[in-house]
């Protein structure tokens, strides 16, 4: 099935502020396994690069929702 064009792709106020509140949240969930797996000496290289790209996404959510008009 084909997803619609235009606005109506996640591109309101309301999705955007719960796109952004779940990357928060997986940037929280993210740095506690990093500080877990560090204090018990284990690798967590990859988790890094997990939090670098979800923080890139997050800089972008916040970015389109300040383009995204207020509804009148």
């Amino acid at each position: 099935m084909r997803m619609p064009e235009g606005p109506s792709r996640g591109s309101t106020k309301a999705e955007l502020g719960e796109a952004i509140a779940r990357a928060e949240r997986q940037l929280a969930l993210l740095r506690s396994a990093v500080a877990v797996r560090a204090a018990e000496g284990r690798p967590h290289q990859g988790l890094l690069v997990l939090i670098g790209s979800t923080e890139d996404r997050l800089a972008l959510l916040k970015a389109e929702r300040r383009r995204v008009p207020r509804k009148p």
